[in-house]
């Protein structure tokens, strides 16, 4: 794995740490979509959460601009181990 697929996958995973409940979403045409998580978030946690994962893409894409490839299309899931 690449610096940037390793930069992208750690800090995906922070995300997943950070939202426990939180079992994936999509990028899709430059929006996130499909954010699955259980038990269902109130609407106030699920705007945070909405916000953290725009947050957390848009600092990647900043500093990482060729990480774009990596993120547009992907669907983001928690890896069970």
């Amino acid at each position: 794995m690449d610096r940037i697929e390793r930069d992208v996958a750690s800090r995906m995973a922070a995300l997943f740490r950070r939202w426990p409940g939180l079992g994936g979403f999509a990028v899709r045409d430059g929006y996130v979509s499909d954010i699955a998580c259980y038990p269902e978030p109130t609407e106030e946690d699920a705007a945070d959460l909405r916000e953290d994962i725009a947050d957390a893409l848009v600092e990647l894409l900043d500093e990482r601009p060729e990480a774009v490839a990596l993120v547009r299309g992907r669907t983001f899931t928690r890896a069970l181990h």
